[in-house]
């Protein structure tokens, strides 16, 4: 009586070995899948290039409200100086050429601009933006999209209710702030896929952990089955040793 309750639950104990042996292993691929998506998934942290919208400056500039409110100083000076030939002069020097003859279109100029400080003004401003790559963009930008804004009709319209020098200063506000709105955008971007990124890896060394927890139990269960299907055996022919015994 003893021996087949034994055996019954020998049985038992093997069948729930081989299904929790089972879940283990599934367990272990599932985590270990899991944890190979934050594993490898990276940051893009290259700022991407802005694209100031003209349309944008042009209504900073023309429409009187609350868009012409400074937001902050963004064409702080730097001192430092640059080795050879600036690679941005050219976009300089373009932008303060068109400046400088839009200036001396107008009705009553009180006198010719200095192109060479209107080119440094804006180089100041370019180089407001600490990396290479923005003061460049910013500087390419600005060549190409100045002659479109100062032909613009409204803008030739809001010079006859103030000063050309005012206007100009007024489009480089308003440019400035657009693409430097578009950059701090994209620097809070790059911040938060820096977070979300941080917490992708650390879920994926949890799932890696409770993988290798999984596929260790899924081992332990391997061998306790082992053994159990020794112990069984043993039973096999310890019995038959009994029955072929003489008696």
């Amino acid at each position: 009586m003893i021996e087949k309750v034994e055996n019954a639950y020998l049985a038992i104990l093997r069948t729930v070995v081989i299904g929790a042996s089972g879940i283990m292993l599934v367990a272990a691929v599932v985590f270990a899948a899991s944890a190979t998506t934050g594993l490898w998934g990276g940051v893009n942290e290259r700022i991407k290039a802005p694209d100031v919208d003209r349309e944008a400056v042009i209504r900073a500039v023309t429409v009187p409200a609350a868009a012409n409110v400074p937001r902050g100083d963004t064409t702080s000076e730097r001192s430092a100086a640059t080795e050879g030939a600036d690679p941005n002069q050219k976009h300089y020097d373009h932008a303060a050429a068109a400046i400088v003859a839009f200036s001396a279109r107008q009705p009553g100029n009180q006198g010719a601009l200095n192109q060479r400080m209107v080119a440094d003004v804006i180089k100041q401003r370019a180089e407001a933006f600490d990396e290479p790559d923005l003061t460049e963009v910013f500087a390419n930008g600005l060549a190409r999209a100045i002659d479109g804004l100062l032909n613009d009709r409204r803008v030739q319209e809001r010079v006859a209710g103030t000063s050309p020098v005012a206007v100009v200063n007024e489009l480089l506000d308003a440019y400035t702030r657009e693409f430097s709105d578009q950059v701090e955008a994209e620097r809070r971007r790059i911040s938060q896929a820096r977070i979300e990124s941080a917490e992708r890896k650390a879920n994926s060394l949890f799932f890696l952990s409770a993988a290798g927890v999984c596929f260790g139990l899924f081992l332990l269960i391997v061998f306790l089955s082992i053994f159990i299907k020794i112990e069984v055996n043993l039973r096999h022919l310890a019995t038959a040793a009994s029955q072929a015994r003489p008696g």
